[in-house]
C-alpha cells in the first residue's frame, strides 16, 4: 500500500493519504467513543473495523476522519508519531491491502521564498486572462 503522512501546524494532528478509495460518502466523522463508533445515520455509516483498531491504539484521542483518500487522526500531546504513524499503517494495509507491500512516498518540500514570490509574479502578470 502506497502512502503519504501529512502533519500540520497543530501537532497532534496527521493525515495519512492512501490511493485507496476510504469512503463513498462526504467527509465522515467520528467522536471517539463505542456508541458513535457504531452509530449509522443518513449522514455516515458505521465506522470500518480498522478505524476501531486505531482508535484502540495508546495515545489516540478526540476523533477520526475520512475522506475518499485520507485518514485523519488525532492523537495525545504526550504521545510521539513516531511510534503511532508505523502502527496506524500497518493497520490500514492489513485491511486495504492485506499482504501488499507498504511504501511510504515523500511529501514534496516546502514551498522556499523564492518559490512563492514566482508564484506572485506569475499570478498577477496572468490575472489579465482570468
Amino acid at each position: 500500500m502506497r502512502f503519504q503522512l501529512g502533519f500540520y501546524v497543530e501537532p497532534d494532528r496527521m493525515t495519512v493519504h492512501v490511493p485507496i478509495q476510504l469512503t463513498d460518502h462526504a467527509p465522515e466523522h467520528w467522536n471517539i467513543s463505542g456508541y458513535d463508533m457504531e452509530q449509522d445515520n443518513e449522514y455516515r455509516s458505521p465506522a470500518p473495523a480498522y478505524l476501531k483498531e486505531i482508535y484502540a491504539l495508546d495515545g489516540m484521542t478526540h476523533s477520526i476522519s475520512l475522506d475518499r483518500y485520507g485518514l485523519h487522526v488525532w492523537k495525545g500531546a504526550l504521545f510521539s508519531w513516531k511510534d503511532l504513524a508505523p502502527q496506524i499503517v500497518k493497520i490500514m494495509q492489513g485491511y486495504l491491502e492485506p499482504g501488499g507491500n507498504i511504501e511510504m512516498i515523500i511529501p514534496p518540500r516546502m514551498p522556499t521564498q523564492e518559490d512563492l514570490q514566482d508564484a506572485r509574479i506569475w499570478a498577477n502578470e496572468d490575472s489579465d486572462n482570468f
